[in-house]
């Protein structure tokens, strides 16, 4: 049997780079984060950095900012199987920062850092006492301790630093973007198990396993945006995301410290979308994300106690996003009125890779898989060179998790309820922004 420390490392290789939370600047958040072929200013890279700069006038630049924050629920269970439990945690994170230059006669220069994808999970649930603290133990945890609690804990994100130069062609009808990031990615794991003795009302510290993962790596960024006629537009991103490489590391409290190179294979993103313009300035987009399937694995800590193979997987996944914006002319700006839809299909195929113990000093993360179905609306100010905007995300999150046990593999699912935001400022800068 695989070694916890690896059963860990299998969750971290497998969930870091799939699909999280992680939403673009408020207004295309407010349409369903569609945003690849709209036409735009928001200066954003993430979604197509040919469309970022798409109605800034020829000497003009903008500056963007973002931030979110979502309310997750978790319902179900990771240790014990008799108990479902529900809890509500916080994930707070940037959404990214977006520079595009006034255009020269070559083009525009834009320069971003945004976030990729972003996972998290929080849970305490009360402790198995059947269990025994360690294999081989004579005694259940119920013949010294009157309760516990099993907690855990886990974070892994993908952050990506980039530039691309940005050309038009077609009187201005079309706009190539070419370019590349540097993609820096982090998980980090915790599992921590405390238990109350029955004797003196005493709190123990039966297990406490932590575990880290950096990866590193390039990418190239390609983009296209076209307006084949005044009112509509469409627009094609590329992603070509390299191998990344890194350490991890693992540690039990009072264990030795292990730790090991890691890689992750390339990945292909590609995203393709649409927008139309028409009654009283109403507009209508929607985008296609596909994500390409990864195959790979490694031996990790290879002549040591905790050597296993640490598998590496995701499915191919298309991901959808629909929005509708009216822009709601007021007598000092316009007041934007969007409302969206997204499914974001999670393409990891949550197998069996960890196995329930029935000894605490053997607690690993289980691996998840999480789909959402997200409704979204959104608002904001322009007026001038400045722009806000702030978009409500209601989350339809169907978890499911899935353990071997000793009658056989174990899948819960449940849907629950989540709510998120996200804010954005944009300021457009330049000869007639100033004006």
């Amino acid at each position: 049997m695989i070694d916890f420390a690896v059963m860990a490392l299998l969750l971290m290789l497998t969930l870091a780079f799939a699909p999280g939370s992680a939403s673009p600047g408020a207004a295309l958040a407010g349409l369903g984060g569609v945003g690849v072929g709209l036409r735009g200013g928001s200066g954003e890279l993430e979604d197509n950095p040919a469309a970022s700069a798409f109605a800034l006038g020829f000497d003009e630049g903008v500056v963007s900012l973002g931030a979110s924050w979502a309310r997750l629920t978790f319902s179900g269970y990771a240790f014990n199987a008799g108990v479902t439990t529900t809890r509500s945690f916080d994930v707070t994170a940037p959404t990214g920062f977006g520079i595009v230059t006034p255009r020269t006669r070559a083009g525009r220069l834009a320069l971003g850092l945004w976030e990729v994808e972003h996972r998290a999970l929080e849970l305490t649930e009360p402790l198995d006492r059947g269990l025994v603290e360690r294999p081989g133990a004579p005694a259940p945890l119920s013949a010294t301790y009157e309760s516990g609690n099993t907690r855990l804990r886990q974070d892994e994100a993908l952050h990506a630093a980039g530039a691309c130069w940005i050309a038009e062609f077609a009187d201005g009808d079309a706009r190539l973007a070419l370019g590349g990031a540097w993609l820096s990615g982090l998980a980090r794991d915790a599992v921590e198990v405390e238990a109350t003795r029955a004797a003196d009302g005493a709190v123990d510290r039966l297990r406490k396993v932590e575990t880290r993962r950096t990866l590193e790596g390039p990418a190239a960024i390609v983009g296209v945006l076209y307006r084949p006629v005044p009112e509509g537009s469409v627009g094609l991103r590329v992603m070509h995301a390299g191998v990344l490489k890194g350490r991890a590391w693992t540690q039990a409290a009072g264990g030795a410290l292990y730790r090991d190179d890691v890689s992750r294979p390339a990945q292909e993103r590609v995203g393709l979308g649409g927008a139309v313009t028409f009654w009283q300035d109403l507009t209508l987009a929607a985008d296609l994300e596909f994500l390409s399937e990864i195959r790979g694995g490694a031996t990790l800590f290879r002549g040591t106690p905790l050597e296993g193979y640490a598998d590496e997987r995701s499915e191919v996944a298309i991901q959808s996003r629909m929005g509708v914006e009216w822009p709601l002319k007021l007598a000092r700006g316009t007041l934007p009125l969007r409302a969206g839809f997204f499914i974001r299909q999670d393409p990891l195929p949550a197998t069996v890779r960890a196995t329930a113990s029935a000894a605490v000093q053997a607690f690993a993360p289980a691996s998840f898989k999480q789909d959402v179905t997200g409704w979204t609306v959104g608002t904001g100010w322009s007026g001038g060179a400045l722009r806000a905007d702030l978009a409500l995300e209601w989350l339809l999150v169907t978890t499911h998790v899935k353990q071997r046990g000793p009658s056989g593999v174990v899948d819960f699912g449940d849907t629950r309820n989540g709510l998120a935001a996200v804010a954005s400022v944009t300021l457009v800068f330049g000869r007639r922004a100033a004006e």
